[in-house]
Formats: structure tokens, C-alpha cells, sequence
């Protein structure tokens, strides 16, 4: 593979002719991906290929079909991702990327600014990395038919401090919750003060395959009724403050 570079981008030229996207270098906050650079088909976007970048917004246009799954890793301005309609493998909703038919979630922006996440009752498998680094998600409900949480997939999140897990999960991935905590170092870097570290936990239903995890991976859970429903919490920057500060 020859490592290229013009004004925006660092990429690789690939054996079966087209391009992938290995660096944003550029410093548009809205950028809408090339088709084509050098005559040669833009196919596919490389692991922290936006890594703290100023892109604000992204469109994904019709001709890629690969992306890495730590692609927008510590992109922590990106707030939505848009994908062209024509796009056969990806799709999007609400700035959140998916598969075409959102069976996959793939990515969730780490600057989106939203405090609570419903995932669509569509959604199968939450993909690794797909709600990692975000410095904002507080509450996150996972719908009744999803199987698989794979590796890292809500890894860093560290203001995340509530996810209910269906019982269908049936497999959930190393690391999946990894430095969903916050601790003194944390609270200086978001301007917040703690008088204590704080943690997520896992709403989880008794003798689940998510129970298992949170007592194999000594994370802290809890066992939700049948008859409970998702609230969700917090709805703004200030009210987070004010209850992290009481």
C-alpha cells in the first residue's frame, strides 16, 4: 500500500486500486467525504482517521463501503454523522451511523450532546467502539432484541452512569464497559468537581447473560423488574453540573 497526501487528507492506495482514508488533515468543522481523489475511488476510512479533528458534521457519500470500527474514535467534536441515501452499506438517523438496514450500530458521535440514548428497537448488534469516548451520554437503553455488545463498544464513556441490558443479549465483548468511570483526574478534564469517583451501572434482569458479566467483570449492576420502565435522567449541561456539585 503507498501512503499519499494532499491537502485534506492522508490515504493509502489499495491493492484493488481504491482509496482509504487514513488522516483528516484539514480544518473544515462540516466536510463531506470525497468520491474520488486522484482519479481513484474513495472506498473506505481508516482507524482515528478523524482523531481529534475540528469536523463538527460529516456526510458519508454513496461510494464507501468500509469503516473502521475505530474510524471517529477521539473525534470529540463530531455531533452527527449524515450518509447518502444511495450508500448500500450504511445509513443514518438522528446523526447516529448505522448498517443499511440499522440492524448495526456503528457509531454514536463523541461530541452528540444528547444525555440519554434509546437505541432502535431495529438494532441487533452494538459494534465495538460504536458508543466509546463520549463525554456527554448519561443513560443509554438497549431494546429487547439485541444480541451481541461487542468489544469496547461503550469503552471510555466515562459520563455514562446507567445502561439497561435486555435479557436477549447473549454475548457481550472484553472491555465492553472499560473507563465508563469518573475520578478526580476525570472531573478537572470536564471542569467538574467529584466529591467521590463514580461509575456506570448495568440494569440488568437476574440470571441474564448481563448479570453474569457485571459479576465476572466486578461491575457494579442492578436487577431490574420486569414491569420497569426506562426514564432516562438529566437534560441539560447545568442541571449535570449542579447534581455532580450537590
Amino acid at each position: 500500500m503507498n501512503k499519499l497526501e494532499n491537502k485534506e487528507f492522508q490515504y493509502t492506495l489499495l491493492e484493488n486500486g481504491t482509496i482509504e482514508l487514513t488522516k483528516y488533515i484539514g480544518n473544515k468543522t462540516e466536510l463531506e467525504l470525497p468520491q474520488y481523489i486522484d482519479n481513484h475511488l474513495v472506498t473506505s476510512i481508516g482507524s482515528l482517521a478523524f482523531e481529534e479533528t475540528p469536523v463538527q458534521r460529516l456526510v458519508i457519500p454513496k461510494n464507501i463501503v468500509n469503516i473502521h470500527s475505530q474510524a471517529f474514535c477521539i473525534c470529540r467534536k463530531l455531533e452527527d454523522i449524515i450518509v447518502n441515501d444511495d450508500n448500500e452499506h450504511f445509513s443514518s438517523l438522528n446523526g447516529i451511523l448505522y448498517s443499511k438496514d440499522q440492524t448495526s450500530l456503528i457509531c454514536y458521535p463523541n461530541g452528540k450532546t444528547d444525555f440519554n440514548f434509546i437505541i432502535p428497537d431495529s438494532v441487533k448488534i452494538i459494534e465495538s467502539c460504536a458508543v466509546s469516548c463520549n463525554r456527554y451520554l448519561y443513560c443509554v437503553y438497549i431494546p429487547d432484541g439485541v444480541k451481541e455488545i461487542k468489544d469496547f463498544a461503550f469503552g471510555t464513556s466515562f459520563m455514562l452512569k446507567e445502561v439497561w441490558i435486555p435479557a436477549s443479549v447473549e454475548k457481550i465483548g472484553k472491555d465492553a464497559f472499560a473507563g465508563c468511570e469518573m475520578d478526580d483526574i476525570v472531573g478537572m478534564f470536564i471542569g467538574v468537581y467529584i466529591d467521590e469517583p463514580t461509575f456506570v451501572v448495568l440494569c440488568v434482569y437476574e440470571d441474564t447473560i448481563a448479570m453474569e458479566y457485571a459479576i465476572a467483570n466486578k461491575l457494579h449492576y442492578s436487577i431490574l423488574d420486569e414491569n420497569e420502565q426506562f426514564q432516562g435522567v438529566i437534560t441539560g449541561i447545568e442541571a449535570l453540573q449542579k447534581m455532580l456539585n450537590s
